[in-house]
């Protein structure tokens, strides 16, 4: 039976990190979606400085003013590129752990899912909230002895469909 409580606290504390993972991923995708509209549509930051721009400055034949504004654009279009690269690869280990994360959680999961709704909110106020047995008794408006009961018959049935997975397997 520890051990379904040891899987169960894993299990909720998975499911958080599964949740912050996803909102990581969807930001990361928004960000890189607004950089690659910035590159396509050029909407990039032309500020060069000017001394760099400037004609008075320049030696007699040297290279035009316009080289060091087209060097300067494809730098930043350069340095864009970079970060939608670094973007991307950061998505990726996102999503390589997101999914370790969620084939971790797919038998418990499952398990769970075949509960009544009033063992799985036992369970969520148990290992998710880490609420005390009184504060879950009062929610669930049961007595303390039912809620042990509850909880007892719970893990067993967790077990006893883990185990079930872990003989087909």
């Amino acid at each position: 039976m520890r051990n379904v409580e040891k899987n169960l606290n894993e299990f909720f504390l998975n499911e958080s990190k599964i949740e912050m993972i996803k909102n990581s991923i969807i930001k990361l995708n928004n960000k890189k979606e607004y950089l690659e509209n910035q590159i396509k549509d050029l909407k990039i930051d032309f500020n060069i400085s000017i001394k760099a721009s400037s004609v008075s400055d320049m030696p007699i034949g040297s290279i035009n003013p316009a080289s060091y504004f087209e060097k300067d654009i494809l730098k930043q279009i350069e340095k864009s590129e970079s970060v939608l690269n670094n973007i991307n690869v950061e998505i990726l280990q996102l999503q390589n752990e997101l999914l370790l994360l969620q084939l971790k959680n797919e038998k418990l999961d499952r398990a769970i899912n075949m509960l009544n709704t009033n063992i799985k909110q036992l369970l969520v106020f148990k290992y998710k909230e880490n609420l005390s047995e009184i504060e879950i008794a009062y929610k669930l408006n049961i007595s303390i002895t039912h809620y042990h009961r509850k909880k007892k018959q719970a893990l067993e049935t967790i077990s006893n469909i883990l185990t079930f997975y872990e003989n087909i397997s």
